[in-house]
């Protein structure tokens, strides 16, 4: 029993050795991972960039957020890249951040079925970093392996060398397999900073009566030259953009002549880069996940490049109806209140003259002595007489009559002067009836700017103006007398409706406007307000003079055109209101004359939050903020 045990351990002996024999065979044909030339290079090559970048837009990765995802990733494409030739049992890849390198570390335990052997150790490689349109890429790749332990089943039959030889390939073809599969798919960090200049300058004036008619251009940005940093809290990034869409190169560093090294040529290269940073975005705060900064300049330059051209907005004018009234009041020493008498009206009685002839012809004598002669018929005058004397009575009824009604008449006519007497000393004023009416437009305002200039910090934006109003005015006059206003006012009820034409040039106006922000839901707006457009505005023909040209108004109201001029129309007009009284905006509109303004719909732009998002994996939603250099997109694990 006891020999058995000793020949077990000699055996289990020899197998280690054996296997600790074949590691070290197989190791040697993959040589440790360096990336101190990889370092170098990258370090050398953003250096040579660094004088001059213009930094518009800054991106911090946090390295969390690549753990939490790229292994994942990876570990997803190592299976795909298994054959039958090896069974992974355990594939665990973790990312090391380091200077300028990610390096990449995957534990694994493989099953060789055609060998009964299961291989316990470390693949080796290193992720790429590059930047294209809005997006950051990472590409992996492995490099190297180095084995840790080796158990077979069984104990083998052929030589360490020969087995190193035949399990080698196995690894190599894997790596081949995984690396294919890796740079078929890399990791895309989707950035979103197109997304986040996105501006439809039609846009500008936020409201329905409001227009953008010119044609404007859309302004795009294209990537110009990036900056990578990586250190070991991430990925940090300086893009520099540009409105022109050309190659982007990146001037490579092939062969380094560095005597420095890699830590002091990185601390070099980062302190730089931080100066670059810190000149145009806020410092960055190392516990957000994945940070956007976009200098306000960019999107200053953006804004007047859209508006760089003259452009014209257009905006409707709707007027609801404005009613007026007011009444119609006389001084008293206008009045004459003889005026009120109205004449006496009687229809004389008319009589019958009673004058016709009675003269008839007679013969006298006798025939043929006879002779004829003209004589009055006695029955005829008898009927004449009585009808004259039936006449002279008719006459003297009617006469007494209209005796009777002129005195009553004139009774009542003094009664009437002497009432318009107590009412014209008891008033220095007399209410003659009411002047009333609505006014009620459509028209529209073209603005034409010249100059739209937001400031490179958006602090402010300065514009200059001219334009022009049409306007399509409709009124309505009416005149109603009352009591004594159907002797001095109108002897009937007056109405006028009338269309004029408003048109007015606006005079260059410019002026600098201040720029505020607000949080609007998940938004960031960019706003300010336009003081009212002012203008003077002539009204032709004025609605008063459509009524003082209206033969109608003569008809009716003849004392009333006589108490405001008879020979010209212009002063008439004028001395209208010294009769009535209506707010000064209802005067002028009346005389034809407008001193108006109008409120253009305030100017915004809404930025709206970026969703960042590594391959197809959950959307990590950005706040924005106002910052004093940028506008900052974060997104903060909750």
């Amino acid at each position: 029993m006891k020999k058995t045990f000793q020949l077990l351990i000699l055996c289990l002996f020899l197998s280690f050795t054996s296997c600790k024999t074949l590691i070290k065979i197989i190791n040697r044909y993959y040589p440790p991972l360096s990336t101190t030339d990889q370092q170098i290079i990258s370090i050398e090559q953003n250096l040579a960039l660094i004088d001059s970048i213009n930094p518009n837009v800054g991106v911090h990765i946090n390295k969390n957020v690549l753990d939490e995802y790229l292994p994942i990733e990876i570990k997803k494409l190592a299976e795909n890249a298994s054959d039958k030739t090896i069974e992974i049992r355990k594939f665990e890849p973790k990312l090391y951040f380091e200077k300028q390198a990610i390096q990449i570390k995957a534990d694994f335990v493989f099953y060789l079925s055609e060998y009964e052997v299961s291989i316990q150790g470390k693949l080796l490689g290193f992720s790429s970093l590059s930047t294209n349109r809005d997006s950051l890429y990472v590409r992996n790749a492995f490099k190297t392996l180095s084995i840790k332990k080796i158990e077979f089943k069984n104990k083998p039959t052929l030589k360490e060398i020969v087995l190193a030889k035949l399990i080698k390939p196995i690894f190599d073809n894997f790596i081949t397999n995984i690396n294919g599969e890796m740079l078929k798919k890399p990791s895309v960090v989707y950035l979103g900073w197109k997304e986040a200049l996105k501006f439809d300058p039609k846009n500008i004036f936020k409201g329905q009566t409001t227009q953008v008619t010119s044609s404007i251009q859309i302004i795009n940005r294209y990537l110009k030259h990036s900056l990578i940093l990586v250190d070991e809290e991430g990925i940090s990034i300086i893009l520099e953009i540009s409105d022109k869409k050309e190659p982007y190169n990146v001037d490579k560093v092939t062969n380094s002549t560095n005597t420095i090294g890699v830590n002091k040529l990185f601390k070099k290269y980062k302190n730089e880069f931080k100066i670059i940073w810190n000149s145009s975005f806020e410092e960055l705060n190392r516990n957000t996940e994945i940070s956007l900064s976009i200098n306000k300049s960019v999107l200053s330059s953006i804004f007047n490049k859209a508006f760089s051209k003259n452009f014209q907005v257009s905006s409707k004018l709707k007027n609801k109806k404005e009613k007026f009234s007011s009444k119609v009041e006389v001084e008293k020493s206008k009045i004459n209140c003889q005026k009120v008498r109205e004449p006496f009206k009687y229809k004389r009685y008319k009589r019958d003259k009673c004058d016709w002839s009675c003269m008839k012809t007679a013969t006298v004598g006798i025939c043929p002595l006879c002779k004829k002669v003209k004589v009055e018929d006695p029955v005829c005058v008898t009927t004449r007489t009585a009808c004259n004397a039936k006449e002279e009575t008719k006459v003297a009824a009617d006469n007494l009559k209209y005796e009777t009604e002129r005195a009553a008449h004139n009774v009542i006519q003094e009664t009437k002067v002497a009432a318009c007497d107590v009412v014209r000393e008891a008033n220095n004023f007399l209410a003659l009836g009411k002047l009333s009416g609505h006014t009620s437009g459509i028209g529209e305002v073209n603005i034409d700017f010249n100059r739209f200039h937001f400031s490179n910090d958006l602090s402010s934006l300065d514009i200059s103006y001219s334009g022009k109003v049409n306007y399509k005015l409709n009124s309505k006059l009416n005149i109603q007398p009352m009591d004594l206003g159907y002797v001095f006012l109108c002897q009937l009820n007056y109405f006028k409706s009338t269309s004029s034409k408003i048109s007015a040039e606006l005079k260059q106006q410019t002026t600098a406007l201040k720029l505020t922000t607000k949080k609007e839901d998940d938004n960031l707006i960019i706003t300010t307000k336009i003081e009212p457009v002012k203008f003077k505005a002539i009204i032709n023909p004025s609605p008063l003079h459509e009524m003082f040209k209206d033969p109608k108004f003569f008809g009716s109201c003849s004392v009333f055109y006589g108490f405001l001029g008879w020979a010209s129309g212009t002063a008439a007009i004028a001395n209208v209101f010294d009769f009535i009284k209506l707010s000064p905006e209802a005067e002028l509109i009346l005389m034809g004359k407008v001193n108006g303004q109008h409120q253009l719909d305030k100017i915004e732009s809404k930025i709206k939050p970026i969703k960042f998002k590594i391959n197809s994996g959950t959307d990590m939603k950005a706040d924005i903020y106002w910052s004093e250099k940028s506008i900052d997109f974060i997104h903060i694990r909750e």
